[in-house]
């Protein structure tokens, strides 16, 4: 049994008893704790732990907000998301309990290959069913922070599972708040919101850079941004991806776009690519392992066979192409068999049709392929055709949603925007030939329209862990800037209204119980107050059925104080 002061060597834990749990082995190593591998001798099967800092568990306020990150980490059920069990101690140690994965980390499976880099059909399967696990966190308002490989492993069995929700980040932090020293993410992960305030407040977005940053690693080796610096640059690029398909590099590309607006803005959305991906990836890979005639058939017959459907296909096309007009067949005066009128005219139509699309006039293309039609409807024709009408399509949605979104930005009502967002939606979320990008075109534009339609509801039907998480976001509000020798006392109560996206705006404000010592700067402070607390970054707001919703008239009450050159705002609830 382990006693004495919360502080410990790893590898002396080894081979010792913490309460019920046996310690194995050392299982992996990171900035925020040692993970071992336990033997549980209660339920007589392997666990994990991962031991908590010494200075985390000696705060009081930073041990809380860990026991809180614990407890909603502990809700995600998910088949590729690791299970956080408890929150133990034994001696004055504290350490977490997780689920224990036989298996090697993404990190780890790059190293160990020679290229330093997967194939692409494995990345898009495993971070597939690591966007599948993301999905499920951010639905219950969890965000991870701090996706990378090393954090993403592979069971023996294939599964995937996600490793860490939330729970490595809060420790960062806390000890960033404690010691002075900046311990929070993994600055190659971290999105251009998490290390400047140019980007606005940090948000389930930051998962989704994240997520581009690993399939990036995992498909070249490398990592797309030398330095902190290169992340915030609007300038800085990454380099192409090679030895990867276009649709592949979009996806990645679009996780990592600076401007959040064109970055995917739910993980639900690059689940979905990555599904469609995987299926195209599939097919072609089924149709180029598909055995071959000859290694099917023995060597004759597979001649014999093929002379056969090659005078078989020569037939029914001589018939279908020149179905109108007789040839001379007699071999003796004719050596080949000529082209029928019919059959010319056709090929005439293709040749315009071909030409045409090479201009990039596919309208003029399609109605070539139309006049082929009336001569034969053959399965290419019926192919281009369908290709050509795809790429129309496509131009069409492209052209259309950029004159959406500047109608959606200016000053039309919520119900013509929410008209105008659905026609477009009913005319073309049904096609099934769209590309990647136009694909996430018509994603962005349901996803805006999905905001438009939230319902306004007040506090009291938001879900309670979300109102809690509320309440202790502005328990404590520090307002800087405070001129010299002016001092704020007293009551202020407020109004406010909650974004779908979590953002607070200012409704009223009620100062008549505010005592402010110069009346002259009155005004300038109520403004510094409304500026700060719009600032604030809060969950998404959802109710009880865990439906998207606004928030309105959501009464808050503060007590006001100044200390130093701050006013400091207490949430009396």
């Amino acid at each position: 049994m382990i006693t004495g002061r919360p502080t410990y060597i790893p590898e002396a834990l080894v081979g010792r008893t913490l309460g019920k749990f046996h310690v194995q082995e050392i299982i992996g190593r990171g900035g925020m704790g040692v993970v071992f591998k336990v033997w549980d001798t209660l339920e007589d099967r392997p666990k994990a732990i991962k031991m908590v800092p010494p200075e985390l568990a000696t705060s009081p306020l930073a041990f809380e907000d860990l026991k809180r990150e614990i407890s909603l980490a502990s809700g995600i059920i998910h088949p590729n998301v690791v299970k956080v069990l408890s929150l133990e101690a034994q001696d004055g140690q504290y350490f977490i309990v997780m689920e224990f994965i036989e298996g090697e980390s993404l990190e780890k499976k790059m190293a160990w290959t020679k290229e330093r880099r997967l194939k692409e059909a494995d990345v898009i399967r495993i971070m597939k069913k690591t966007a599948d696990g993301v999905v499920e966190a951010h639905a219950r308002m969890i965000i991870h922070r701090d996706l990378k490989p090393r954090n993403i492993m592979e069971a023996k069995n294939g599964e995937v599972k996600v490793l860490d929700f939330g729970i490595s980040h809060r420790m960062g932090r806390s000890m960033t708040e404690l010691t002075g020293v900046n311990n929070t993410g993994t600055w190659p992960y971290m999105a251009p919101e998490q290390l400047s305030n140019n980007f606005g407040r940090e948000d389930q977005q930051v998962d989704i850079w994240a997520m581009g940053v690993t399939m990036y690693q995992l498909l070249s080796g490398d990592i797309p941004f030398r330095n902190r610096e290169q992340i915030i640059d609007l300038k800085e690029k990454p380099f192409p991806l090679k030895h990867v398909s276009r649709k592949t590099s979009l996806i990645v590309l679009k996780c990592l776009e600076k401007d959040r607006k064109k970055r995917y803005q739910h993980m639900v959305e690059v689940l979905r690519d990555l599904e469609a991906l995987e299926k195209v990836l599939g097919d072609a890979e089924e149709k180029e392992q598909r055995p071959s005639l000859s290694e099917l058939l023995e060597w004759p017959r597979a001649v014999a066979a093929a002379v056969l459907i090659l005078a078989v296909v020569f037939l029914y096309y001589s018939l279908k192409m020149n179905r109108t007009f007789r040839y001379d067949m007699d071999l003796k005066t004719a050596a080949v068999l000529p082209m029928s009128e019919a059959r010319q005219e056709y090929e005439n139509y293709i040749k315009e049709a071909e030409a045409a699309a090479g201009r990039g006039d596919f309208p003029t293309a399609i109605s070539f392929l139309d006049k082929a039609k009336n001569t034969a409807a053959t399965p290419r024709l019926v192919k281009r055709s369908r290709e050509f009408t795809a790429r129309v399509q496509n131009q069409d949605i492209k052209n259309d949603s950029r004159e959406l979104t500047a109608f959606l930005e200016g000053p039309a009502t919520q119900g013509e925007k929410i008209e105008k967002s659905r026609l477009f939606l009913e005319k073309y979320k049904s096609l099934s030939d769209a590309d990647t990008e136009t694909q996430a075109l018509i994603s962005q534009i349901q996803a805006g329209l999905d905001q438009l339609q939230l319902k306004s509801v007040p506090m009291t039907d938001v879900a309670g862990e979300i109102v809690t998480g509320y309440y202790n976001k502005i328990r404590r509000v520090e307002v800087p800037g405070l001129p010299e020798g002016i001092r704020v006392l007293g009551i202020l109560r407020l109004k406010l209204q909650v974004s779908a996206k979590g953002t607070i705006s200012v409704q009223t404000i009620d100062d008549t119980a505010l005592k402010i010592t110069d009346q002259n700067q009155a005004a300038a402070i109520k403004q510094m107050i409304v500026r700060k607390l719009n600032t604030v970054s809060l969950a998404s707001p959802r109710d009880k059925n865990n439906a998207p919703v606004k928030v309105k008239d959501w009464p808050v009450t503060f007590k006001v104080g100044t200390f130093q050159s701050k006013i400091i705002l207490l949430n009396e609830g």
